[in-house]
This record gives structure tokens, C-alpha cells and sequence, in this order.
């Protein structure tokens, strides 16, 4: 069965922008997501898999950069792309 696009689109990232800690709302979801974040050169800073519900990531233990990245969600080899903005 799996995700949808449109399910997927949905999926609600927040705080933009990040201070602390990136949220992914993804309770609906009960398939391995694959959390990947990107700066604006491309470089990939993290990658997480996780098993679905509501997601929490840590930036602030991870000293990013302020800036613009990129984070791709993939669920079952479907994909979206969120923009953040890291302060």
C-alpha cells in the first residue's frame, strides 16, 4: 500500500525557522522514513532512518551552520524536499 504524494507533500516540518530542534510530523506514517539534510552546496550534514511518529532532530548538538539547507523525506523510494532555514 504505502505513503501517497500527497500524504508525503503533507508531512508537516516545523519550526522553519530552526533553532534548536527540527520536528517532522509523521504519526500517520508507519514505514522506515529516511531523513536526509543537505546545506545549499549540495553536502549532506545528516541522515537518519526512522520508524515512523513524530520525528525530533537535534541541530543544535550538531553545530550547523546558519543558513538555508535542504531536507529530503523518503518514504518507501517516494521523496519530497522541505527548505529550512537554520538560525
Amino acid at each position: 500500500v504505502g505513503i501517497s504524494e500527497k500524504e508525503l507533500e503533507a508531512l508537516s516540518v516545523y519550526p522553519n525557522p530552526v533553532i534548536d530542534e527540527i520536528h517532522v510530523a509523521a504519526k500517520d506514517v508507519d514505514e522506515e522514513i529516511m531523513i536526509t539534510l543537505f546545506d545549499v552546496q549540495g553536502r549532506k550534514v545528516i541522515e537518519e532512518k526512522h520508524d515512523g511518529g513524530d520525528i525530533k532532530i537535534d541541530v543544535k548538538s550538531r553545530s550547523l551552520n546558519t543558513g538555508v539547507y535542504f531536507m529530503q523525506i523518503e518514504v518507501s523510494g517516494k521523496s519530497t524536499v522541505k527548505k529550512l532555514l537554520v538560525k
